[in-house]
């Protein structure tokens, strides 16, 4: 899909585009980070859907609703990975 490579091309080189298209591990990230990621996806999704609602040419149209689909995916994966590793931790403390 071209906007599969746009969005590679747009994002190349900063921490999005790394989580992304999984070239980076994520998980040693500070929390303010974290919500700046999920914040930045939710972002994502808007322009998307923005782009999807105002777009003339239906395959693009389609194709720009599907890359919102997963970014808002992507977030809501994060976001209870995130709060699971949260809990984890609070309670690995509590118990140690």
């Amino acid at each position: 899909m071209f906007l599969t490579a746009f969005a590679m091309g747009m994002l190349a080189g900063t921490p999005l585009g790394f989580l992304l298209f999984g070239f980076v591990d994520i998980r040693g990230t500070k929390s303010a980070a974290n919500s700046e990621l999920i914040k930045s996806l939710n972002d994502l999704t808007r322009i998307c859907l923005r782009l999807a609602h105002e777009c003339p040419h239906s395959p693009t149209r389609q194709g720009l609703r599907d890359v919102a689909l997963e970014l808002d995916d992507r977030a809501e994966e994060l976001g209870q990975f995130y709060q699971s590793n949260a809990e984890s931790r609070l309670s690995s403390e509590r118990d140690g």
